[in-house]
Parts: structure tokens; sequence; C-alpha cells
């Protein structure tokens, strides 16, 4: 890196930052822990204090450097190298006290979710076992605190005005980035820790149509993250605010929230049955016409079961499923229940009688 920034091209650096991630890897087991945590450390300065700072697919090559020497060491070193990682990320992020610093530690924190997701995972000449290993602790151990931190903090700076007037150096953009990165998330894949006990085992039930692929269901030890009213609050005032702009903010907001809104069925409380309470359930806040569907107002469903057919009613008209919105919706809708997954039947988002929006 120091010879590519006397060149003063940034393509010089970029094939830098490329170069120090393939020697890194290749000559892996002839470093120390001590030697391969300071090309980290020093990726992760460079990035956060390096003046001029670099171009964006230079800073994006570094942190996926950094990424990659945290999931090449995630077996070796174990749960007292990965906190050390993340406390020098947080540490590093908060000394330097600025939006650009958060904006960066929210991109290196993607970087991390699209390495150890399976679908985006880097060339690294180790087996499928150890990436699978790797991904299924890290969605266990790691991926719900990113998710709930990364939350906080964009709240917070929603809640300054800051990202409304696009004065926050890309933070909310990065914070909805990543929390969108982490709600697409593959969590139906059963790998690691299946049930199964076989490392890259995916169950019939994960093996959905591209439609059904769509549902977000990370289970209900995410219930209390995703069904509480911060989780979403925000997104949905930042919506509203940027109505009528034409704010970069505004397809990833619109993104998530549809995210939060397609929740499987997962997620909610159960009852004695095996399905899910018909009351007392948080309504399904969905989102107001200009998100998606420019026939619907708000929307707030509180599906009612039929245990005959394994779905919930949801009629549009009252009925025992509350549906109402301010303009016209389709009648009636299905929705679907655990005991519908076993069936088979009403798999997926809910689907309207009358091809909805």
């Amino acid at each position: 890196m120091w010879f590519a920034e006397r060149s003063g091209r940034p393509e010089a650096w970029f094939q830098a930052a490329v170069t120090l991630r393939e020697s890194i890897l290749r000559d892996w087991v002839t470093l120390s822990d001590q030697e391969r945590d300071e090309v980290r450390s020093y990726c992760l300065r460079y990035v956060l204090s390096h003046v001029p700072a670099p171009p964006n697919y230079v800073r994006a090559q570094l942190l996926a450097t950094v990424a990659c020497v945290l999931k090449r060491g995630w077996r070796e070193r174990g749960p007292p190298g990965r906190e050390k990682f993340f406390g020098e990320v947080e540490a590093a992020v908060a000394g330097a006290g600025s939006f650009s610093a958060r904006c960066t530690g929210f991109q290196l924190m993607a970087a991390v979710v699209s390495e150890f997701a399976p679908g985006s995972a880097g060339a690294m000449a180790m087996p499928f076992e150890f990436h699978e290993q790797c991904r299924a602790e890290f969605e266990m151990q790691y991926l719900q605190h990113i998710f709930v931190k990364t939350v906080e903090q964009t709240r917070q700076v929603v809640a300054t005005g800051a990202a409304q007037q696009g004065t926050d150096e890309g933070v909310c953009a990065a914070g909805l980035t990543l929390c969108n990165a982490i709600l697409s998330w593959d969590f139906q894949r059963g790998g690691g820790a299946g049930a199964s006990g076989a490392i890259g085992y995916i169950p019939d039930t994960a093996k959905t149509s591209q439609t059904e692929s769509a549902v977000v269901n990370p289970g209900a030890h995410w219930r209390d993250v995703l069904l509480a009213p911060e989780a979403a609050d925000w997104a949905l005032g930042l919506q509203e605010s940027l109505r009528g702009t034409t704010s970069p903010l505004l397809s990833s907001t619109r993104q998530m929230i549809i995210q939060l809104a397609s929740l499987g069925v997962g997620i909610f409380p159960e009852g004695d049955q095996g399905i899910p309470h018909p009351t007392p359930l948080p309504p399904v806040c969905l989102f107001s016409s200009s998100l998606a569907c420019p026939r619907a107002g708000a929307l707030c469903v509180s599906p009612t079961i039929d245990p005959s057919s394994g779905a919930a009613e949801i009629d549009g008209q009252g009925g025992a499923g509350v549906a109402r919105a301010s303009q016209g919706l389709p009648r009636t809708s299905k929705w679907p229940t655990r005991r519908g997954l076993e069936l088979g039947r009403s798999v997926g988002s809910p689907t309207w009688d009358d091809g909805g929006c």
C-alpha cells in the first residue's frame, strides 16, 4: 500500500488492496496471530483516517479484506478472538467520533455479513464445511446483535434530522443497507446447527420457490427484536418525511419496510396447537399507499386462524379477522400458518384473491 499511495493513482490503491487480501490468504499458515491482526488493523485505520480518503471502490476492497481476515481465523481464534475484533471496531469508530466513521463501521459490518452469507462468501481455499460452520455460528451468535445495534444507531441519526437534510455523511444509507442485508439472510438454510446435525444440510422446508423465499422467517428467537415498535417506527417516519422528494434513501427505506411486512408465521407467538394465536396478536403493520400498493392505505392485519385449512382468514370487510384499509382492498386473503406449512398449504406471502396490488 505504501508504494501504491506514492503513485497517486486510485487504481494502484485498488490493486494493492486486492493483492493484500490474496497475500494474507496465501501465506496464512506462516503468519502469526499478531501479524494477521496487524494487517486487519492497518486496513481499518486506513479507511477511517487516511487523508485524502480513498475512493469508495478502494474502501470497499479494504473492508472486504478485513472481513476476509476475520472469517479465515474464525475457527482458530474462537470466541475470544471474535470479541476482540468487534470490540476493536467499535472502539475505533467511537474514537473517531464522526458521522463518517459511523458510516464506515456500518459498511464494515455489511462486508462481514456478506462474507459470512452462503451466497456471497469469498474464495479462500477452505472446504465447504468450514464456510457452513462459520455461517451457522455467526448467525446464532452475532447476526441479531448487529441488527439491534444498527437499528439503534440509525434510529438516533434519523431522530436528529441529519438523514432527512442530507448532512449525515451517508450514515443512514449505510445503516439501511446493513439492515436490509441482515433481513435478506438465508435463515431457512438449516445448516450448521440444523436438526439433522449435518453441516450444509438443507431441509425440504427450506427449498421454496422464489416467491416464498421472500418471506423473512428468522425464527422465534428474533420475535422480541422484530415485533418491537422501535424496529420499524423510525423507518416509517423517515419514509413519510421523504415523501415527494428524490432522496436516495427512499428506495432502501421502502425495501426495509417491505421486508418487515413480510415476516413469516414462525415469528409470531404460538398457541397450544402449535399454530399462531388468533388473539392477542401484535398487528402486522403494513405500509401506506405510497410504498408499494397505490390502492391501499395504512393497513393493519390481525389474522384469525382457520384450523380446518391451516390458514388465517383476513376479512377485508370486518368479520372474524381484522383488516382495515383507508382505500379499497381485496376482500380476503390467506395468511400462512405453521400448520399450513405442514399441510403444504398457504405457503409464502399473503395472496390476494383478485390479483392484489
